[in-house]
């Protein structure tokens, strides 16, 4: 067997794009250098959060306060910062109710400028929780869309949260959210003139150069997608996932991947949550904690069908094995390759098995050639017909019947080659000492 460590798959996380350019491609397995192993979480779970749980459970559209509440804990708010960002809300709310007696464009575009000239004051593509934006004024678009979507329903504005493959948006309507031919208007919320975006001439001048990004108008309904409060809600917990990744958090970023699929439950979400699985489990495995990663990716193939978790898994299995037989852990090695021999291919569980065999018949030699043979014999019998350890059990068999030879223990010797050509009768070798050993009499 090459008895080498394999690179233990993908983290290719960033595939699917968070809602700001993160800039990562797929990259080699394991840690990014200068996060070492103890400064990671010491476990993962695949276990959505209470708040998660909570809001997967209800119904759509959201009443205001599970909006709110949910919008901050899925940000990370907690404590004495939740409950300020709560008061904050409740004065934006005050504040922007005289809106409330104006028709419903006007009363939406009022609601953009408000939060522009109140709340909005620095744009930041990777802010994407809400407590920040109400704290310091730093906000994304998720993090802006949530908030003027809190916001518009307390105005009694309908509307629904649009995603494209990048960047998310508000679509306010006239009628009940998502009714064919109501009238609606885009709000790019990112931007004080993004108020029906097509028609201003100040939004096009200055939007792609600020964030980066490029309106998708409404004919192109192949590049947009319209998401409920939770499809919404669960953009926060994208772009904090591929922060955390970004940074080489991978335990970390796993629970928001969690949370995110508990929400959408969709084949995106489904993917997101596979990809971190895998950068978890390569972590584990970069980190020497192959228990762990087995563990987690038998956890992570109850809820996620995917070959890709099995190939790391068997990946893991090798490597962990291969750390055991490099430390000299070799009975270590054989329990655990025969504990796991239906996750591994036979190939792979047959080549892991010979070096095992091989590796203690040599030790065994050391002390005993009598003893390396009966090593090797076991190996056979377990393993079947393999060239290899028939190679090494008649040279083992050879050396202890020489030995006894030169010894003058000539009876001993026969018996020797007696057993050994039971156990391999075809071997020449063992054949022509049978020979020989005949005409000493």
């Amino acid at each position: 067997m090459e008895r080498c460590k394999r690179a233990a798959a993908l983290l290719a996380l960033l595939l699917l794009p968070a809602l700001f350019p993160a800039g990562l491609a797929a990259q080699s397995a394991g840690l990014l250098p200068g996060v070492p192993p103890d400064m990671q979480p010491a476990s993962s779970t695949l276990e959505p959060s209470e708040a998660a749980g909570r809001l997967a459970l209800l119904s759509e559209p959201l009443a205001d306060a599970d909006f709110l509440r949910a919008a901050l804990e899925l940000s990370g708010a907690g404590g004495r910062e939740l409950e300020e960002a709560l008061a904050r809300v409740r004065a934006l709310s005050a504040e922007a109710a005289g809106l409330r007696a104006l028709p419903v464009r006007e009363r939406a575009e009022g609601l953009l400028e408000l939060l522009h000239r109140r709340v909005f004051r620095q744009y930041d593509e990777r802010q994407t929780r809400l407590q920040v934006v109400l704290g310091a004024g730093r906000f994304n678009c998720v993090s802006s869309a949530v908030l003027y979507g809190l916001l518009a329903r307390s105005l009694g504005l309908e509307f629904r949260a649009v995603q494209t493959s990048d960047h998310a948006f508000i679509r306010v309507t006239a009628g009940a959210a998502g009714a064919g031919g109501a009238e609606g208007w885009d709000v790019e919320t990112t931007n004080p003139y993004g108020f029906d975006p097509g028609s201003r001439r100040e939004f096009t001048d200055s939007f792609g150069r600020v964030t980066g990004y490029s309106y998708v108008p409404p004919g192109q309904y192949s590049r947009r997608r319209e998401l409920g409060d939770k499809g919404l809600l669960a953009l926060i917990l994208y772009n904090r996932n591929a922060e955390d990744t970004e940074a080489g958090r991978y335990l970390e970023a796993l629970q928001p991947a969690v949370d995110a699929h508990a929400l959408r439950g969709d084949p995106e979400s489904a993917e997101r949550l596979l990809l971190s699985s895998l950068n978890v489990a390569s972590f584990y495995g970069q980190a020497g904690r192959y228990e762990e990663g087995v563990g987690f990716l038998g956890q992570a193939e109850l809820r996620l069908a995917d070959p890709r978790l099995a190939r790391v898994r068997e990946d893991l299995l090798h490597n962990w094995a291969v750390s055991l037989i490099q430390a000299g852990r070799l009975e270590e090695a054989r329990e655990l390759i025969d504990a796991h021999r239906g996750q591994l291919p036979e190939r792979e569980w047959r080549s892991l098995g010979v070096s095992i065999w091989q590796l203690r018949a040599a030790e065994a030699s050391r002390r005993d050639f009598g003893e390396a043979a009966a090593l090797l014999a076991k190996a056979l019998e377990s393993l079947g017909p393999d060239p290899g350890l028939a190679s090494g059990y008649e040279v083992y068999v050879h050396n202890h019947m020489a030995a006894l030879v030169n010894s003058g223990r000539l009876e001993e010797a026969r018996e020797v080659l007696r057993e050994g050509l039971r156990v391999l009768p075809s071997s020449s070798l063992l054949r022509e000492d049978e020979s020989r050993l005949k005409a000493r009499r």
